[in-house]
């Protein structure tokens, strides 16, 4: 069984523009020609990470993407709270163990899950990865 590769030098803007590239892209073949033929602004992080790549890590950056696509590499397990309201600490995502939502602090007390992977917030909803701020003691 081969190991599932792990992209881990991504950081979340990235990720979120390729929750976002992924979501307007019909297959493999459409998700290159999207990121290749848009202008930076609508995937800036990628833009900003791709542009000076040399042409080999081009090459591995565009296999990366497919292997993203197609399931066969997965982002690091580093973990994020989910943060709706800047400046509002009852405003971070909780979920129960049942899958119940509701806003309270990030610090997840009795049963309530408050970090999770950017792979968990984007199956919840792809627009709450824009929301997502990283747990710096993970």
């Amino acid at each position: 069984m081969t190991e599932e590769k792990r992209i881990i030098n991504w950081n979340a803007g990235m990720q979120n523009d390729f929750h976002y590239l992924a979501t307007d892209s019909e297959n493999g073949a459409c998700l290159l020609y999207n990121f290749m033929s848009v202008d930076d602004e609508d995937y800036p992080s990628l833009g900003d990470y791709f542009n000076p790549l040399s042409d080999e890590n081009k090459t591995q950056f565009a296999q990366d993407l497919i292997d993203l696509y197609t399931g066969k590499a997965k982002f690091s397990d580093k973990k994020y709270y989910v943060h709706l309201i800047e400046g509002d600490e009852y405003s971070y995502l909780n979920i129960n163990s049942e899958g119940g939502a509701e806003l309270g602090t990030k610090f997840g007390f009795g049963h309530w899950k408050t970090k999770f992977t950017i792979d968990e917030v984007a199956a919840m909803n792809p627009q709450l990865v824009l929301f997502m701020e990283e747990v710096e003691d993970y």
